[in-house]
């Protein structure tokens, strides 16, 4: 009764990985190509539309195309090369959805780093300061100490 079951269930577990969306094909990019030059590909867009903002003699549209055509010749690859991985993405919701995940998990990675980094120069800069404000009660106690004692010893020293 078992052994139908458990080769059920291994016929089902085999179909479902072999039909899977992990396999590229070879002229799409690899996933982690394709998370590298996408994210430079969002970053262009929202430059270009916030320059528009900035500077209204300037096209959102035409700004983003170069940027895009920098972004091809950075990574080696055609406008069509992309979009061809692009569509393929679109295509497969569970690899475009692994891949955005990654790509924000890895943004919010950098953030967590870049705001540790300002905590911690943000503690630093406040010991230095805790410091000079003991030297400077250490200076003051010092003095007030001095003149005590120089007070004592006029106090003594006279008749």
């Amino acid at each position: 009764m078992r052994t139908p079951i458990v080769l059920s269930i291994c016929v089902l577990l085999f179909g479902i990985t072999s039909c899977s969306d992990s396999k590229v094909p070879k002229s799409v990019m690899d996933i982690e190509q394709m998370q590298a030059v996408y994210w430079d590909y969002i970053r262009a867009d929202v430059y270009a539309n916030e320059l528009v903002r900035s500077d209204t003699n300037r096209s959102a549209v035409k700004e983003n195309a170069r940027l895009q055509e920098d972004i091809f010749l950075l990574y080696k690859l055609s406008k069509e090369e992309f979009y061809e991985s692009y569509d393929y993405y679109l295509n497969h919701p569970t690899l475009m959805k692994e891949m955005l995940d990654t790509m924000a998990v890895r943004q919010q990675s950098k953030i967590d780093i870049a705001n540790k980094k300002k905590a911690s120069q943000d503690s630093l800069a406040v010991l230095k300061q805790n410091r000079k404000e003991i030297e400077k009660n250490k200076d003051a106690v010092r003095d007030s100490t001095k003149t005590i004692l120089l007070k004592k010893k006029k106090d003594t020293i006279a008749p």
